[in-house]
């Protein structure tokens, strides 16, 4: 697998984190877009880290159907940002 692709499934996983320990469990969770954009090469390792704030903590845990657009923050040894993504997700009620 190329380096690229793992990058993209690390960072996707990162960013469905918030969501999957906000969203009810009566809900669906799904990735509506995924936007990432290499900028330059990775040095060693790297730290995802995704942020959502309290409203949209508020509104994953309160609406039966919406959506959140979650940045995710890469960065390597360096500490430089290698990758620039943002996610949205989306929420709906499941079906019984």
């Amino acid at each position: 697998m190329k380096a690229e692709n793992k990058l993209s499934k690390i960072v996707k996983n990162v960013s469905r984190l918030p969501e999957s320990m906000h969203v009810p469990d009566h809900r669906i969770p799904l990735l509506k877009n995924m936007n990432i954009d290499y900028v330059r090469r990775a040095a060693g390792d790297l730290t995802a880290v995704a942020h959502v704030t309290d409203e949209q903590i508020e509104r994953m845990r309160n609406d039966e159907k919406g959506e959140v657009k979650v940045a995710v923050v890469i960065t390597d040894t360096d500490n430089k940002e290698p990758v620039n993504a943002a996610f949205t997700w989306a929420w709906v009620s499941k079906k019984c």
